[in-house]
């Protein structure tokens, strides 16, 4: 019986690990990476299925052949890297090389190589390698738009965005597109594998786009011309498969997609999905950058255009009391040239008397007041004219660089003044004094009487 019993212990163990390396043999075989093995001499032992898919070569001939007949010509010298840090006792590390596939593509590999031993004795390498071809090409191409963020601008950048992201994914056609309205798209660069279109505009509706817009990454990896039948650029372009991604501004707002094409199925890996994403932001970045520089410039315009077309002068001083800008205004109610006092003191043209009143104004703008006065100022032709100011304290990146001001000519009104004043008070035909004055004179003159205490007469002389 205890012999019948250890023959059963036996089978289930043998049982066991049967089935250990049935699943071994399973993982083994259907591993996405190249698992190997091979002797000291490079003559390869074991290699599994992914060896056919990564190289071209099925397991059956790369049993014939040797390590060193994969490695490019120019890798040599890696190669002696590797196989001294392995046999340096630096452990398990992962090293970087360039093999040659059978239809003679080059293809880059991370291999992580170990020494097996026996009886304290090396007797053979085994290791796993994968295909980093796509991880280097992505790498390459995030490289790239990085630099290109320093390099390029404008539309250079977006074309430049566009290429390297066709380089990174593998795609025949990829575009960027901006929304023009609610339904509407218009290309701003067009890749077709071999250059760049000429750029189109659509309607999303009825086109894979429709599905990506203010959305999310959508793919359809196969027939999606028969998806879309409404689409006819699908059929003319011979697209089978469709990845785009939505362009968003930092506020969250739909600004356009980034699409990628092809003429054959299309299964993206998750790397690629995050590439596509990573553009598709940096896109997102750059059209809301230009559309920022574009509100800039139509301020600026708006601006410029005001200035320039104001009837009142417009300028501005520096901390020195110089004039850093003047409008053409300046001109017309001075009639000096503006190049004559760019950059120069505004004392000269300021009346002597007033000069202490203008230095004290700028003195209370650049402490941040927003003051108002009246200077009287010197003409081209040597006459003043009476200017009412109105500055304010001049702001760039939070700094104060000095004072902005308006100043208007009011000497017309000054002088109008004047008249009325004069008008008031005295006889329009005689231009004598009359009864508003002299009430005017005598109330002041029995206020004067009543503080002193003193008496007061008043005289009346007829004119004739």
């Amino acid at each position: 019986r205890g012999l019948i019993v250890d023959i059963d212990q036996r089978k289930r163990a043998e049982e066991a690990l049967s089935e250990s390396e049935d699943r071994y043999r399973e993982l083994f075989e259907n591993a996405s990476d190249l698992v190997y093995a091979h002797d000291l001499e490079g003559r390869y032992i074991s290699v599994n299925r992914a060896v056919e898919q990564i190289t071209g070569y099925t397991p059956e001939e790369v049993l014939k052949l040797k390590w060193s007949d994969f490695v490019a010509e120019d890798q040599g010298q890696r190669l002696e890297e590797i196989e001294k840090a392995l046999y340096s006792g630096e452990g398990s590390r992962s090293f970087e090389i360039d093999v040659i596939s059978k239809d003679g593509r080059r293809v880059p590999l991370e291999v992580r190589p170990q020494v097996v031993y026996k009886d304290g004795k090396p007797v053979a390498i085994r290791g796993i390698a994968r295909d980093i071809e796509e991880r280097k090409r992505i790498d390459a191409a995030l490289r790239a738009i990085v630099k290109g963020t320093a390099a390029e601008a404008g539309d250079e950048f977006i074309r430049s965005l566009v290429m390297h992201l066709a380089e990174a994914v593998g795609g025949k056609y990829v575009f960027l597109g901006r929304l023009t309205g609610s339904d509407a798209m218009s290309t701003l660069a067009v890749w077709t594998g071999e250059g760049f279109a000429e750029n189109f505009q659509y309607d999303l509706k009825g086109t894979p786009c429709e599905n990506v817009v203010g959305q999310d990454v959508c793919v359809y990896s196969r027939d999606v011309q028969s998806q879309f039948p409404e689409d006819v650029a699908l059929v003319e372009m011979g697209v089978e498969s469709y990845m785009g991604a939505p362009l968003f501004d930092s506020s969250g707002r739909a600004l356009g997609l980034l699409s990628v094409m092809d003429d054959k199925a299309m299964d993206p890996s998750e790397s690629m999905r995050s590439v596509l994403t990573i553009f598709a932001a940096r896109a997102g970045a750059e059209l809301e950058r230009r559309e920022a520089e574009q509100a800039v410039r139509t301020s600026e315009e708006r601006y410029r255009n005001l200035v320039d077309t104001a009837q009142d002068v417009i300028f501005t001083v520096a901390p020195d009391a110089s004039l850093t800008s003047l409008n053409p205004a300046f001109e017309t109610i001075t009639g000096w040239k503006r190049e004559a006092w760019l950059g120069k003191n505004f004392a000269p043209i300021v009346h002597p008397d007033d000069l202490a009143i203008a230095m004290d104004f700028l003195k209370r703008v650049l402490a941040g007041e927003t003051a108002s006065y009246e200077l009287r100022i010197k003409k081209a032709c040597g006459n003043y004219l009476v200017g009412e100011f109105t500055s304010t304290p001049l702001i760039e990146r939070g700094m104060q660089i000095g004072a902005f001001g308006i100043a208007r000519d009011i000497t017309e009104r000054k002088k109008a003044e004047d008249t009325i004043r004069d008008l008031a008070y005295h006889d329009a035909l005689t231009g004598l004094p009359n009864r508003a004055l002299f009430e005017d004179r005598l109330s002041v003159a029995l206020a004067q009487a009543h503080r002193s205490r003193q008496m007061l007469a008043v005289m009346f002389l007829d004119l004739d």
